[in-house]
């Protein structure tokens, strides 16, 4: 008969009197770990959708304000003293002046431009009716471009008109083609004022 080995017993560890290694999480044992807790049973994906669905409506909602405005944009820069003249204009308009980072700042600026545009369009451009009073308000635009836009000298300006072969003004009044140009006749046509009254004078005589 063959007797079978027995198994060894399973060897016990040696107690080495030491408390078990425990894995360092780098937190202490009062740490709390604190959770960000919806509100209101809303989560936190569903307040991001409803913040950024807000934002977008504003922007829509802005952008169809400024478009009623007027679909063109405009820069502009200016130096203290001007910037404290466009607070004096607001204020005349009876808005409050304005500030720095103020909210509806372009309406502002719109309106009083729009204002100061039919202002100035009232007490500058002529609006003649008759051939003759059409005629001499061609002239002071070609005498104003040469001498604003292009920066031309009165002495100039008489040069190239007299070039063109343009008549001079009286020539308006009295059918006789005049090429004579000189100084004061550059002059008048500079004068808005002068101009209106000749202008109004031409019309009235075409009635």
């Amino acid at each position: 008969m063959v007797t079978k080995p027995k198994s060894a017993a399973p060897q016990q560890k040696k107690s080495t009197g030491m408390a078990p290694k425990v894995k360092n999480t780098g937190k202490k044992d009062n740490d709390v770990i604190e959770e960000k807790k919806p509100i209101a049973g809303i989560s936190e994906d569903t307040e991001k959708v409803a913040t950024r669905r807000k934002n977008v409506g504003y922007q829509h909602t802005r952008r169809e304000k400024l478009n009623q405005l007027g679909k063109h944009k405009i820069t502009a820069r200016l130096n203290d003293a001007d910037y404290e003249k466009l607070g004096d204009l607001i204020e005349y308009m009876n808005h409050p002046r304005p500030k720095k980072n103020e909210h509806q700042l372009i309406e502002k600026y719109s309106e009083l431009l729009s204002y100061l545009l039919i202002m100035v369009h009232k007490s500058r451009i002529l609006s003649p009716e008759s051939e003759q009073a059409k005629e001499l308000y061609r002239l002071h635009k070609v005498v104003n471009d040469l001498k604003y836009n292009k920066a031309h000298t009165n002495n100039e300006i008489i040069e190239i008109m007299k070039n063109k072969n343009e008549i001079r003004p009286k020539s308006v009044f009295t059918d006789n083609n005049m090429y004579d140009w000189n100084d004061n006749i550059i002059e008048l046509l500079l004068d808005i004022e002068k101009l209106k009254i000749k202008i109004h004078k031409l019309d009235k005589l075409d009635q």
